[in-house]
């Protein structure tokens, strides 16, 4: 009921863990080429590295298409990190390559300040932008682990879940739209309060134990 797509550009083993924690191991299966009869109720998009890579990875896999299809018929997806970056337009990373678009907006670089260093890297809380909250464990601006350079940022703010502080100014930490939702931190690296998030997805998903 959940696949895991891997990209052979990301390491698997701490998010298959945690989705195997909160779900069980025989409901978690990571994924490298569409299966034509598979019927996820959740996709996990996770990503290390470049906005192109991430691109090249799922075009040569085929796995761009699939996620299109899935999510149109009904399937729910998470996208971790540089997956959330790909759930939008495009990205300045990356100029002429152009992503899922299943949320509209580009991703952008982090702007550095002398308190805030770029890469982004280590924790730093969420702050709710939304009056309700389908993942109520974002409601406490608790901590989560970040690592990144750029940010996607939505044309639409409607779409943006939680947002996060760095220096002078906030990004969009976090994104939701209909059956897609997008995480810029990793929930699989943030202590009991990942854990607590990543059962909250899988129950948004409809596929609790």
């Amino acid at each position: 009921m959940i696949e895991i797509l891997d990209l052979g550009i990301n390491n698997l083993s701490s998010i298959s863990r945690a989705f195997i924690s909160e779900s069980g191991e025989e409901k978690v299966k990571v994924l490298d080429s569409p299966e034509s009869e598979s019927k996820p109720a959740l996709i996990v998009l996770p990503g290390l590295g470049s906005f192109s890579s991430g691109m090249a990875a799922l075009r040569e896999r085929r796995l761009d298409e699939y996620l299109i299809n899935k999510v149109n018929s009904g399937s729910y997806l998470v996208g971790i990190c540089l997956g959330m970056q790909l759930l939008g337009d495009a990205s300045m990373e990356s100029p002429g390559v152009k992503g899922l678009a299943f949320i509209s907006g580009d991703s952008i670089q982090l702007k550095g300040s002398e308190r805030e260093k770029v890469p982004h890297i280590g924790w730093n809380g969420v702050c709710p932008a939304k009056g309700v909250l389908t993942m109520g464990q974002l409601l406490d601006n608790k901590d989560f682990y970040f690592v990144h350079s750029y940010h996607f940022n939505p044309k639409n703010h409607e779409d943006i879940l939680t947002t996060t502080p760095f220096g002078p100014y906030e990004f969009a930490s976090s994104v939701l739209r209909d059956r897609v939702l997008g995480f810029q931190f990793h929930p699989e690296k943030s202590g009991t309060c990942g854990r607590n998030l990543i059962r909250q997805v899988i129950r948004w998903a409809h596929c609790e134990k």
